[in-house]
Order: structure tokens, then C-alpha cells, then sequence
């Protein structure tokens, strides 16, 4: 079982690849999500605090490395 951060969860999902917030919510099944009571949320957070860009409306993908 994963029981790392939730930005770890979202990039072994995910990896390089462009996601949905709809795909994101997926991840609110994962036993990790069973301790917090806002997961989908919490989720969101995640991506936008750092570590992922938005690419269109509704669609991230994990940031590229600034040069």
C-alpha cells in the first residue's frame, strides 16, 4: 500500500502524462484518502501548490524543469 505524500500518489498515476481533474478524482478512492475527510480537495491542493502546471482548462500535467 501506498503511504507516501499526496504529490507522490499523483505522479506514480500519472507520471509525465496531461490528467483531468476528473481523472484526478480517481485518486479519492486510495486507501491514503480514507484519513481525509475533504480528498478530492485535498487533491487539488496538491496541484496547484506546485509540481504540476495547468496545460488547458481542467488539465494538468507535472511541471518540466526550469533551465
Amino acid at each position: 500500500m501506498f503511504v507516501g505524500t499526496w504529490r507522490e500518489l499523483i505522479e506514480a498515476e500519472f507520471g509525465d502524462e496531461a490528467f483531468r481533474v476528473t481523472d484526478l478524482y480517481r485518486l479519492a478512492s486510495h486507501p491514503k484518502a480514507r484519513r481525509n475527510r475533504n480528498p478530492r480537495e485535498k487533491l487539488r491542493q496538491v496541484v496547484r501548490r506546485g509540481g504540476f502546471e495547468q496545460v488547458a482548462r481542467g488539465v494538468y500535467q507535472r511541471a518540466r524543469a526550469r533551465a
